[in-house]
């Protein structure tokens, strides 16, 4: 997975607030996609790679050599629109998670925003 600082996406602004009230990264990665017929209504052979698409979260990369443990804050979305949009929608409750992170709390669940 890359990791991206929130002072490059200028463009993003609910993404760049989320990522520094709560000190945390765009995340991107691959993953298929959605939408493909499988290879046997394809009539292709077993080998066939399903077609991958890029993705976006907050969270905080893996590092082994640091000893720290990756971690997905949000859900992944398949552009940065979309992810801005869902730190719009959540931002009042990403205020709060900042201000009990700095009050000494954990991160909360992977599913705070449900």
């Amino acid at each position: 997975m890359a990791n991206f600082q929130a002072n490059n996406y200028a463009a993003f602004p609910n993404v760049a607030d989320a990522c520094s009230y709560l000190d945390l990264s765009v995340l991107s990665d691959i993953r298929e996609k959605e939408t493909f017929k499988a290879p046997e209504v394809l009539g292709v052979s077993d080998s066939y790679d399903p077609p991958m698409v890029p993705c976006y979260a907050l969270g905080e990369r893996q590092d082994h050599s640091a000893g720290l443990h990756g971690f997905s804050f949000t859900p992944y979305f398949d552009s940065m629109l979309e992810l801005d949009d869902f730190c719009k929608k959540h931002m009042g409750k990403i205020r709060d998670i900042s201000k009990s992170l700095e009050d000494g709390a954990a991160y909360p669940s992977n599913d705070w925003w449900k």
